[in-house]
């Protein structure tokens, strides 16, 4: 069987044209897989905190969440059927909401307190 296939040269450049793109376009995924193969997510840094004009270094130190805290990646969590801590990674749902609403987990952190702001007191005469 004999197939004959008639056309012109605009139609060959543009099939050309798709050829090509496919092929870069399964290069850039294969690229792409490699490089979220070699990535881990990390916790997020620690950053340093101003506090009256001068910078602190967070603290090394474990220290609980408080129930109005948001957990992030990077802090640890224990059930309270269990007796060791876990990290919390990437993909735990907990992350991004508050520590008080987990009544069944402990959390634990390494970023310093929060800054406690002042309230402005009341006027009193």
């Amino acid at each position: 069987m004999k197939l004959e296939i008639n056309l012109t040269e605009d139609q060959i450049d543009e099939i050309v044209g798709w050829t090509r793109q496919t092929t870069y376009l399964a290069e850039m995924k294969q690229e792409l897989h490699k490089m979220k193969e070699q990535a881990r997510l990390a916790p997020a840094p620690e950053e340093a905190v101003i506090q009256d004009s001068r910078i602190t270094e967070p603290t090394p130190d474990w220290r609980e969440l408080g129930p109005d805290e948001v957990i992030q990646e990077g802090d640890e969590e224990m059930h309270e059927e269990q007796t060791s801590w876990f990290p919390i990674e990437y993909n735990d749902v907990a992350i991004g909401t508050y520590a008080g609403i987990w009544s069944n987990f402990r959390f634990r952190t390494r970023r310093p307190l929060p800054p406690v702001v002042d309230q402005p007191q009341p006027i009193t005469k």
